[in-house]
């Protein structure tokens, strides 16, 4: 075993007894289902977002926050496969430009 994987094992090991501890000291856990814990939803979080950012698979925090906020209204754009709906129709029904102005300018509109 290398040290590398020695010193992994051992800080895994550490935080899970740890984290067990918390859980049935402070909120009453009685058993805790450690193959549960993991990181494929966050490391699948971040292939999208790298997979977002085209031809730059290392995005800088600017980019990043931007890919981040054009994915979070496309999931509200993006119509429902099969409905009869397209994709500004639905944008429109979620805001208008209404929405946008102030109440001091809504007498130019």
């Amino acid at each position: 075993m290398t040290a590398s994987t020695y010193f992994g094992l051992y800080v895994t090991v550490k935080n899970t007894l740890e984290l067990i501890q918390y859980l049935s000291e402070k909120l009453n856990y009685k058993y805790l289902m450690t193959r549960q814990l993991n990181q494929d939803a966050l490391e699948h979080f971040f292939g999208h977002m790298r997979g977002a950012s085209g031809s730059n698979s290392h995005p800088d925090s600017l980019l990043f926050v931007q890919v981040y906020r054009l994915l979070s209204v496309y999931s509200l754009v993006k119509p429902i496969r099969g409905s009869n709906i397209t994709g500004s129709e639905l944008l429109s029904t979620i805001i208008s430009l209404k929405d946008l102005v102030g109440e001091e300018h809504r007498h130019l509109m």
